[in-house]
């Protein structure tokens, strides 16, 4: 026998199990492919029963109902950020404003965070400029959350927010001007 044949023959004994052990592999395999089926049946109970307490006949009736589940806790979320907003921006009636807002550009997240209302709602002031409260002549209505506040004929006053986007020459005008009397307490 040349040194080759023994390594073929040395190795098929080692690769070579006994019949207890391989018996043994097969049941452990058959006890996990049961406890699989077991854990199936039970999920396919839990699902049964959630669909029976929901009045849902198929996985697709649960997926819209959660989608519109959804849907209205955005919508939730959404109308109470534009209440909050508009307060601040002087607007009379927030659920006019939300009704007309543009919804483009808005983003909620999945954190529930809403994103653009302020942009969005300015915008519609600019359009619409009966939603914001208007003030007497002479009267300046008091800066609110934010400093947003308008004065008479519905303009904007000018935030600490306006400001940093605003040119030097803009900031010059308006400070010659007086509109940034308030800011200054002038």
């Amino acid at each position: 026998m040349d040194t080759q044949e023994q390594s073929k023959q040395e190795n098929q004994q080692l690769n070579t199990y006994d019949e207890k052990y391989i018996k043994s592999l097969r049941d452990e395999t058959k006890k996990y492919k049961d406890q699989v089926k077991d854990i199936q049946k039970q999920f396919d109970g839990f699902k049964q029963s959630i669909h029976s307490q929901l009045g849902l006949k198929t996985d697709s009736d649960l997926e819209q109902h959660i989608q519109q589940w959804k849907e209205k806790a955005n919508e939730s979320l959404l109308k109470a950020e534009v209440k909050s907003i508009a307060t601040d921006l002087g607007i009379v009636d927030s659920d006019a404003a939300f009704a007309l807002m543009d919804r483009e550009g808005l983003e909620i997240a999945e954190d529930g965070s809403v994103k653009g209302v302020r942009e969005v709602l300015d915008v519609l002031v600019q359009s619409k400029p009966y939603l914001v409260k208007q003030v007497d002549q002479g009267e300046v209505m008091a800066p609110t959350k934010g400093g947003q506040a308008f004065q008479e004929g519905g303009n904007k006053r000018i935030t600490r927010e306006d400001l940093k986007r605003m040119k030097p020459e803009e900031v010059n005008q308006a400070l010659a001007s007086g509109e940034l009397n308030h800011l200054l307490n002038r």
